[in-house]
């Protein structure tokens, strides 16, 4: 356990970390040049999507300058979503739809069977519950990396659903921190709602990204990162459902998003300690892990300044909390969002210790479990 001061600074340097952030995100030039929609292959992973499918093929569709294949992956679906699929768009010659019954089920082993029938030279990959604006379109910077990420926008049901505008504050804080990067040069982490990629690397890439437990978008970034590939952000918009409810919220982080993530570790200290990373992506990326490690250090200190220093430390984590939430809101024109984030600020703490006991679940059942290569 980290000792006091050092739990201190760790807070002070984050605080001072997001103020630079969202200064500089005032910065990044919106992309406007379209790379050719010909060139490019949209796969659709699908699971029990009947609700989404059919908007979601629509809207890219309807948007022209996305893509010239669309796959639609169906993976093991018990309602409805590959007769819906089917029904609607089987007599578009440009969109093929595929049923897993057999092999492994899950999201990235649907999306190597899609991968086996692109003849395009990049190919996206995007949730099946996602919608494709119409203006979308996808951009020139592919031309000058192995990949591009996107930013994600949370579609909300209820104005007063806290569950959704949780996600909604932890979708455009990401957003402000890749826009951030990218401007540095620095690898952005590619949503795994949509990222967009060169084929032939790509398949390279998921030559590794095996096993039952795997660090999904995150382990997908740190392998681009580690074969000395760029990775790009754009701010073009992607919409995606989230949870609605706490259980659901909870769920999607335990059995997807925080499973395997304990082994992106190794890769993540092999970009740190290569020669071939620039200093700045070292100090990025070393921060971001440090930060990780110690979430659980930061909430056991949040609990120290309660019980031992309710007064000066515990001002302290308020004031870094409450700096976030209002350099958030200083940003409330450009991100287009309505609400009082005030009234997240109880969430705060108490999802960081939801997410350290998700992944402590996930790590146990790894250890538990493993399949060795």
């Amino acid at each position: 356990m980290l000792s006091q001061s050092g739990l201190t600074l760790i807070l002070i340097i984050e605080a001072i970390k997001y103020i630079a952030e969202f200064v500089l995100a005032f910065f990044k030039r919106e992309a406007t040049d379209a790379y050719c929609a010909q060139d490019v292959t949209v796969i659709f992973s699908c699971k029990n999507e009947s609700e989404f499918i059919t908007k979601t093929i629509t809207s890219a569709l309807l948007a022209n300058r996305f893509c010239r294949h669309i796959i639609v992956v169906d993976d093991f679906s018990t309602d409805s979503t590959y007769e819906c699929a089917m029904k609607a768009f089987t007599f578009r010659d440009n969109v093929k739809v595929i049923r897993r019954s057999s092999g492994t089920p899950g999201k990235f082993h649907a999306q190597q069977e899609g991968l086996k029938h692109v003849t395009t030279n990049y190919v996206m990959f995007v949730d099946g519950d996602c919608i494709i604006p119409a203006d979308f379109f996808i951009p020139y910077s592919i031309t000058n990396a192995s990949a591009v990420s996107f930013r994600v926008k949370p579609v909300l049901t209820s104005p007063l659903n806290f569950v959704e505008r949780y996600q909604v504050y932890e979708y455009e804080k990401a957003y402000i921190a890749k826009t951030t990067h990218s401007i540095k040069g620095v690898n952005c982490c590619i949503s795994g709602a949509a990222g967009l990629f060169h084929t032939e690397t790509l398949k390279t890439i998921m030559k590794e990204h095996n096993g039952i437990f795997h660090g999904d978008d995150l382990q997908t970034t740190l392998l681009f990162q580690k074969h000395g590939h760029r990775v790009d952000h754009c701010n073009v918009s992607i919409s995606t459902d989230v949870p609605k409810t706490l259980w659901r919220f909870l769920r999607q982080r335990a059995l997807s998003w925080n499973v395997g993530g304990h082994l992106n570790a190794k890769n993540w200290r092999k970009i740190v300690y290569s020669k071939n990373t620039s200093i700045w992506h070292r100090l990025v990326f070393a921060w971001e892990y440090l930060a990780l490690a110690t979430d659980f250090a930061k909430l056991a200190f949040i609990g120290y300044c309660l019980i031992f220093e309710p007064w000066l430390l515990f001002m302290l984590y308020i004031w870094y909390v409450c700096l976030e939430l209002t350099l958030y809101l200083i940003q409330f024109k450009r991100l287009n969002q309505g609400m009082h984030f005030w009234l997240l600020l109880p969430l705060v703490p108490l999802f960081g210790l939801l997410k350290v006991l998700t992944s402590c679940f996930a790590w146990f059942l790894h250890w538990k479990y493993r399949v060795k290569k």
